[in-house]
């Protein structure tokens, strides 16, 4: 019974008509004269084959017949609830906008190799929430939880340091303990027992925000990973940076602390990986991999299926009945 049931037509027009044919075929019918009056038993059995009642049988099909076919014009449709689930994991990219990622001991330079990078990231993604967060003197959750990777991988291409303000000297910091504690804080607010992960991508310089080991103990206790994901060289080079209100630049060496981000890694357990090395995306992608996948709710919706199926089906077995009483019981019309 399920295949009958109706939620609307898209062309309830024809209910309409339906309506008029109807009260024109019973105006008809109680206004018809009969000019025939059967008073012999043998006569209307002689006329109707064995059973008398297959006219009125044959009179009802049709009334059938032609209110199917209405209802089939007028395209009947039910409304189903569908709920899409996907299996996967729950992905929080922080991404460090300090002045140290214009450093260019990497071609063309940290953030560029960065960005290059986390986009060819988001096509290789399938089912995983993925936030992000952008920091530098202070976190920014700068995109929330998406499945939209296009949008997310055009996003990352557009962003830059200027994004966030540094025009006064405090401003320059990177804060990435604050960073952690922010993204380890969302991860864990948001519904469904996934594994978290948090995609640190920073060249480890870390010169201001609270005690890193309030942010480590948080991210290790609430059971988040975190992969450091570094770039630039130990070497380093010297940035100059222009600031508001100074005629000259500020001169800096920028080096990777590679030291830093091992030890994040140390203290939640998971993964360090380099972006100078070849076969950085493989290494991320298997331990992405690695992590254990669940389902959780995406999305509730209302599907339109139509219905006219099931009734064409009961118009067909009404014709062929009918069909069947005047070509095998010889009923006279």
């Amino acid at each position: 019974m399920q295949s009958f049931i109706i939620h609307g037509f898209d062309n309830p027009i024809w209910l309409t008509l339906w309506a008029v044919f109807l009260c024109f075929t019973l105006w008809i019918l109680f206004t018809k004269k009969t000019s025939t009056n059967f008073i012999d038993d043998d006569l209307l059995q002689e006329v109707y084959g064995n059973s008398s009642y297959l006219y009125y049988v044959y009179i009802l099909l049709i009334f059938m017949i032609s209110s199917l076919y209405f209802i089939i014009l007028a395209w009947p449709y039910s409304q189903e609830q569908i709920k899409e689930t996907n299996s996967g994991i729950d992905i929080e990219i922080v991404f460090d906008l300090s002045y140290s990622m214009l450093a260019e001991d990497v071609f063309p330079n940290r953030l560029s190799v960065a960005k290059s990078f986390f986009s060819e990231l988001t096509t290789k993604l399938e089912n995983d929430r993925v936030w992000l967060i952008v920091f530098s003197w202070k976190p920014f959750q700068s995109i929330p939880p998406s499945y939209d990777y296009n949008f997310l991988s055009d996003f990352i291409r557009r962003i830059d340091v200027d994004m966030i303000s540094k025009q006064y000297q405090y401003l320059q910091w990177s804060a990435i303990w604050d960073a952690i504690l922010l993204a380890t804080d969302i991860l864990i607010k948001h519904e469904g027992d996934r594994e978290k992960l948090i995609l640190l991508i920073t060249d480890g310089e870390p010169d201001g925000g609270i005690n890193p080991d309030i942010s480590i103990k948080y991210a290790s206790e609430n059971n988040v990973k975190i992969y450091s994901l570094w770039v630039g060289t130990v070497e380093g080079i010297q940035l100059e940076v222009y600031l508001p209100n100074r005629e000259t630049p500020v001169k800096k060496i920028v080096s990777l602390d590679d030291w830093f981000l091992k030890e994040i890694a140390i203290k939640t357990w998971w993964e360090y990986i380099s972006l100078d090395q070849t076969n950085a995306m493989e290494q991320l992608l298997i331990a992405i991999e690695g992590l254990e996948k669940t389902e959780l709710e995406t999305q509730t919706y209302l599907k339109h299926v139509s219905k006219t199926g099931a009734f064409l089906y009961l118009l067909l077995a009404c014709f062929l009945w009918a069909w069947y009483i005047v070509f095998f019981k010889k009923i006279k019309l």
